[in-house]
């Protein structure tokens, strides 16, 4: 899959998050929690290639396919295009899509159910 795709996929799962709070589908509290865990994903994935680079101790893929599920999925998105890390090992990435793709799911449920 295109690295840009990863860009376009999470500029409109912002915006999809973004219109349904302006029309009161989304509490703030969801807001906050989408955009303090992008930057959680975001710093998590910087720090883990500058260890890659370095040759330090690497976090492990499990926190980081756990991390994309729990949300952090926007922010890490933006660091792999970034920094080109770990677009390249299929065995991560299909994985990665589907934390992606559950992340989404379970937002989808949370506006829907409450």
């Amino acid at each position: 899959m295109k690295r840009w795709f990863l860009l376009v996929l999470s500029a409109a799962f912002i915006g999809v998050v973004l219109a349904a709070h302006l029309i009161e589908l989304i509490s703030p509290m969801i807001i906050a929690y989408i955009l303090v865990m992008g930057l959680i994903g975001y710093v998590v994935y910087y720090l883990d290639k500058r260890f890659a680079v370095n040759g330090g101790e690497r976090i492990p893929e499990s926190f980081l396919l756990l991390l994309a599920a729990a949300g952090g999925w926007v922010g890490a998105s933006i660091a792999k295009v970034q920094f080109h890390h770990k677009t390249a090992k299929w065995s991560f990435q299909w994985r990665y899509y589907l934390a992606m793709a559950f992340n989404i799911a379970l937002i989808y449920f949370v506006v829907w159910l409450f």
